[in-house]
């Protein structure tokens, strides 16, 4: 009796991927009387955004690619604090893929490419191989943060969302490689077989505070317009309850580390600065007295959110806690189109 034959999903080129979606929206547009017979180009929609997620995908598929730097974002750490949190990356990255596939698919995978270059990686590369598609970065950095882990889960979400809703079937991702576990470059690998790599869960909360704290110490300027909306659709999730309570305690705790580790000799306003960088607030002052010490932050209107808010403000709470050996108070309060917040701790306490 022969071996029956495994069947494989053809993954597109770049090119053909364009055209299968022109051909696909003339049919649709002809089914629904949008058009009728044969026509040489298809007729450009606007696409109207449904609530805050379509609007985030709509904005990062618009304009040219951007190429950002590499740079490990907050919630990239926040997934990776639990196995449970990867699941969740993965499969809300799924999601999100499917949707931007809806959104720009008549592209072809430049959107794709697009959106994925703003999660820290820098510019990417596609690269079909037969049944298989391989995703990676062009630059390659010998970065100075090892997580000890690929911590991509919710990229390798979003590709295969996106490859699944292309080919209409289900296509499985992984990170085989990862420039914060000691690669040189970020690599996800696609195609129809429910890969699994190794297992490589060796995140501990002990782990997941220290990277975050050496990511704060690395951060040395705010995100850029497309990477501000990148991490703020990858938090949708985390800023819902229950999520938003587990992952404000763990900045609250990373925030009093960054503290001890930076006791010995930084100075306080650098040590804030980078804080601020970190969360993207878009200005942050101090304030002294003989009793008391405050600190100013001046959030931009795209993340004044109140889940963010409390999100970020733990980490300052934490850190200004353990330095001062103080209570601290917070006082907030509108700021024309974003948000302010005010903490203050008593001297010498």
């Amino acid at each position: 009796m022969a071996a029956s034959k495994r069947k494989t999903t053809k993954l597109p080129t770049r090119k053909e991927a364009k055209a299968k979606a022109v051909v696909r929206e003339a049919k649709t547009a002809r089914k629904a009387g949008i058009i009728k017979g044969a026509q040489p180009k298809t007729t450009e929609r606007e696409y109207v955004p449904k609530d805050l997620e379509d609007l985030l995908i709509g904005e990062m598929t618009r304009g040219e690619d951007a190429h950002p730097e590499p740079k490990l974002l907050l919630p990239t750490l926040i997934y990776n604090s639990t196995d449970s949190m990867k699941r969740l990356a993965y499969g809300y990255g799924f999601s999100v893929g499917k949707e931007l596939f809806l959104t720009a698919g008549r592209e072809g995978i430049t959107p794709l490419l697009r959106v994925i270059e703003n999660a820290g990686i820098g510019r990417t590369l596609y690269m079909p191989v037969i049944d298989t598609v391989v995703i990676k970065s062009a630059t390659r950095i010998k970065h100075s943060i090892n997580a000890q882990n690929n911590i991509h889960s919710y990229e390798a979400g979003m590709i295969s969302g996106y490859l699944s809703g292309y080919t209409s079937s289900a296509i499985f991702t992984i990170e085989t490689h990862c420039m914060y576990n000691g690669a040189p470059f970020c690599q996800f690998v696609s195609n129809s077989e429910n890969i699994r790599g190794p297992s490589n869960s060796k995140f501990t909360l002990h782990k997941t505070i220290e990277t975050i704290t050496e990511a704060i110490n690395a951060s040395e300027k705010q995100l850029g317009g497309k990477e501000q909306n990148y991490m703020l659709l990858c938090l949708l999730p985390i800023l819902k309850k229950p999520l938003l309570e587990e992952s404000s305690r763990l900045m609250f705790i990373a925030g009093k580390r960054y503290a001890e580790l930076t006791s010995g000799g930084g100075e306080l306003e650098r040590n804030l600065e980078r804080l601020a960088f970190f969360f993207d607030i878009r200005e942050m002052k101090i304030a002294k007295s003989k009793s008391e010490t405050s600190v100013v932050l001046k959030y931009n209107a795209y993340n004044s959110m109140e889940g963010y808010l409390e999100l970020s403000t733990k980490a300052f709470i934490g850190f200004l806690s353990k330095r001062f050996n103080s209570v601290v108070r917070l006082r907030e309060g509108r700021l024309g189109s974003g948000y302010s917040i005010t903490l203050s701790v008593t001297n010498g306490a």
